[in-house]
């Protein structure tokens, strides 16, 4: 666990301070794939210890957590459209 917080603050932190200064919280804006995303700070740092400690895992535990994200994902669209289909009265 040390040797990631150390990573975090000698790698990600610089990288994420020599983006163009902008007040915590603001977003800043990332290209990927032809359509421009935001992420907050908070979520760059959040991404990045997610890549490292995906970095580390096993092909097995790469499977099962894709697995496992698709299902999140999946839940999520079908949140979002009851969502708004009790909004919109369907």
């Amino acid at each position: 666990m040390f040797e990631k917080i150390a990573y975090f603050f000698a790698e990600i932190l610089p990288a994420i301070r020599s983006k163009p200064k902008q007040e915590f919280g603001t977003k800043i804006r990332l290209k990927m794939d032809n359509s421009t995303q935001s992420l907050t700070l908070e979520q760059q740092a959040n991404q990045a210890v997610f890549a490292m400690q995906v970095k580390q895992m096993s092909r097995e535990q790469l499977q099962d957590l894709a697995i496992q994200m698709n299902e999140a994902l999946m839940i999520q669209k079908n949140s979002y459209s009851e969502l708004l289909k009790k909004q919109w009265g369907i």
